[in-house]
């Protein structure tokens, strides 16, 4: 079950095997990628087991952020990225709305463990590709997603330029050009 494999997991994070906690984030992907491939007669535009995987992929990354675990909060977000891509592109719009916030909450970690270019950069990366998916895809209510991307975006850019400003993040030129990219 997700549970055993979320137990599992942070073992792994606990016991500093970044390595194995980082296999098991592909383990989700995999099977979130398998669930995709599902479809529910009764309920276009849903996949209750795809979001049921991935909800669980979520509470292990979160883990991962308690425990300050960069390196499995990386994958977490380059693997929940994927997914809301591959949803957004399926037309799956309950999913993608609801991983907005899931990606929103790592790119703030990433500000928070002072790594702005590194995981907020990733997480910005697929809020553009969703952009670009939602606009020219007909089967999502876009406006609303997209309103609400652009709204996590600004928000990243005011969080690092905040912790510039302050002297919490590097006033350097990494930092302000991953910080920027949504913008070009």
């Amino acid at each position: 079950t997700f549970e055993r494999l979320n137990n599992a997991g942070e073992v792994f994070v606990r016991e500093k095997k970044t390595e194995n906690a980082s296999y098991l984030v592909d383990t989700f992907g995999t099977l979130a990628t398998k669930a995709q491939e599902i479809t529910f007669i009764m309920r276009s535009g849903e996949n209750p087991i795809l979001d049921h995987t991935r909800g669980y992929l979520h509470r292990y990354v979160q883990y991962a952020m308690r425990e300050k675990d960069i390196e499995v909060v990386f994958q977490g977000a380059r693997v929940l990225g994927n997914i809301a891509v591959a949803s957004a592109q399926k037309g799956l719009t309950q999913t993608v709305y609801g991983m907005i916030d899931e990606i929103s909450e790592i790119a703030f970690f990433g500000i928070k463990e002072k790594m702005p270019s590194i995981i907020t950069d990733i997480c910005n990366n697929y809020y553009i590709q969703l952009i670009g998916i939602i606009i020219g895809n007909k089967r999502i209510d876009g406006h609303v997603i997209v309103k609400d991307i652009l709204g996590k975006i600004a928000k990243n850019v005011h969080y690092t330029f905040f912790a510039i400003g302050t002297g919490y993040l590097p006033n350097d030129f990494t930092t302000k050009t991953s910080n920027s990219k949504p913008y070009d």
